[in-house]
């Protein structure tokens, strides 16, 4: 999960072309992923899609405000003009993850 969470291009390549559908997708990968890390983090079983964000607004180890800036991040990610503000706040989430060794 790690790994596919730190895979920037699709994002990147989504937001630079503004294309709404395929950063969707890559964003969608990319929360699965960042998801799943957190879960293996907390030593917690991934249960799948189901209310992950409800979850692991509990989890010990997860940046602060988890929720809200999770919902930020899909708000930026409905207009063309913010796909790339919605990419630098999951890269933002996922560094503060990863380097704080959160």
């Amino acid at each position: 999960a790690r790994e596919e969470m730190c895979d920037e291009e699709d994002l990147r390549r989504g937001a630079v072309r503004k294309d709404l559908v395929f950063f969707h997708w890559a964003l969608d990968n990319a929360l699965d992923a960042f998801m799943q890390y957190a879960y293996a983090l907390n030593d917690e079983l991934f249960p799948g899609r189901k209310r992950n964000l409800e979850q692991v607004a509990d989890f010990s180890l997860i940046p602060q405000n988890i929720s809200q800036r999770v919902k930020d991040m899909i708000r930026l990610a409905s207009h063309e003009e913010t796909l790339q503000e919605a990419c630098t706040a999951f890269f933002a989430l996922r560094d503060e993850m990863i380097k704080e060794k959160i």
